[in-house]
């Protein structure tokens, strides 16, 4: 695992601060995501709730047009 983290912390320099936050906003989605799926965990309503919410606020925070 740590050399995931290593990587993840060296891309992070390469990137905006704003970009940088917003990626670090997924990462506790894609470890959630990958538990249901790998792993075969279950997963609370409130935590797919969760989930949803994330998603929701990285739409309003792309500020692409």
């Amino acid at each position: 695992m740590t050399p995931a983290y290593c990587l993840f912390g060296r891309g992070l320099l390469l990137v905006a601060a704003s970009t940088a936050a917003t990626l670090i906003l997924v990462e506790p989605v894609t470890a959630a995501v990958m538990s249901v799926v790998v792993a075969d965990e279950g997963l609370t309503p409130i935590g797919w709730g969760g989930i949803v919410l994330v998603g929701i606020g990285l739409l309003i925070l792309d500020d692409r047009k």
